[in-house]
């Protein structure tokens, strides 16, 4: 006879249909964004600058890799915001580990785009100018400037924290 099932269902793993489901949507709204940024689906602009474009293709992408996140997190054991398991295979617990050094990457990638592209010069993006003022807009630059150094700081310390970890370096 066998026992009954004694895991608590706040501890249970989401079933691979939920999981699918919750990437899929990521992966599809990433792919639309990244599409419209590389110029497949018209945008509905006459003409988009190029930083605009390449703000598009860096929110697409961070869709995308947060989607993959989520396949490889509940496909490799990850419960409850924990490290993956010691037991997990190999393939998930390294594409856990480099999935989040590239989100990372990607999130401070955006951020420096904004801060340091000519966004809110004459003639990139009037409507943000125009929505915003010019000292609105110089101080959504310098906010997204402090966050983009702090997030390349953090995905430099990511990297090497992982290198440490893998050579059994002191941490």
């Amino acid at each position: 006879m066998s026992q009954p099932n004694t895991t608590p269902p706040e501890k249970a793993p989401p079933s691979l249909g939920s999981t699918l489901f919750l990437s899929g949507i990521c992966i599809l709204m990433g792919g639309v964004v990244f599409l419209i940024g590389i110029g497949v689906i018209p945008s509905g602009r006459a003409d988009p600058s190029a930083f605009a474009r390449l703000l598009a293709i860096g929110a697409g992408l961070l869709f995308i890799f947060a989607g993959f996140m989520v396949i490889v997190r509940d496909l490799g054991g990850a419960r409850d915001k924990q490290e993956l398991p010691a037991n997990a295979p190999l393939l998930f617990r390294i594409g856990e580990q480099a999935l989040s050094i590239v989100l990372l990457a990607i999130f401070a990638a955006v951020s420096s785009i904004i801060a340091f592209g000519p966004f809110f010069a004459s003639g990139a993006l009037p409507d943000m100018t125009r929505q915003m003022g010019s000292f609105g807009a110089a101080v959504f630059r310098l906010i997204n400037g402090a966050f983009a150094l702090v997030l390349w700081y953090a995905v430099i310390y990511l990297v090497i924290s992982k290198l440490k970890k893998r050579s059994g370096g002191p941490q």
